[in-house]
C-alpha cells in the first residue's frame, strides 16, 4: 500500500508533526534542529546499503520540519511580543501622535 500511494506515509508525517508541535508547544528552533538532524542522518544513510531507515529518518526530517512550521507561524512569539501584552484580557488605549506627512515612493510609503 506504501508503494500505491506513498503520500499516504508523507501525510501522516506531517499530521504527526503538527500534533506533536500543537501538544507540546516547544520552542521553534528545537523543531528545526530535530529537522536538520534528522535529514542529515537520512541524506547519509543513503550512502548506505539501508534505504528503509534512510526513508524512515527524511520522513521524520519532514514531521519535524512540518511541526516547525506550524509552532511558527501560530505559537513562536518571543518574550517581549506585543501580544503578551494582550493575554490577561484587559482592555488597553493605546496612543500615539504623527509628526510628519509619510514619504511618498512609487512602490510604498
Amino acid at each position: 500500500m506504501i508503494r500505491r500511494y506513498p503520500s499516504l506515509l508523507l501525510l501522516v508525517f506531517v499530521v504527526t508533526g503538527i500534533i506533536i508541535s500543537d501538544q507540546t508547544r516547544l520552542p521553534g528552533w528545537t523543531f528545526l534542529a530535530a529537522s536538520l538532524i534528522c535529514c542529515l542522518a537520512g541524506l547519509l544513510s543513503l550512502t548506505k546499503s539501508s534505504q528503509r531507515r534512510s526513508v524512515i529518518l527524511l520522513a521524520a526530517g519532514l514531521m519535524f520540519f512540518a511541526a516547525f512550521n506550524f509552532t511558527s507561524g501560530f505559537y513562536d512569539a518571543g518574550p517581549y511580543h506585543i501580544s503578551r501584552s494582550f493575554e490577561d484580557g484587559r482592555r488597553y488605549h493605546i496612543y500615539g501622535r504623527v509628526c510628519d506627512w509619510p514619504d511618498l515612493k512609487t512602490n510604498r510609503t
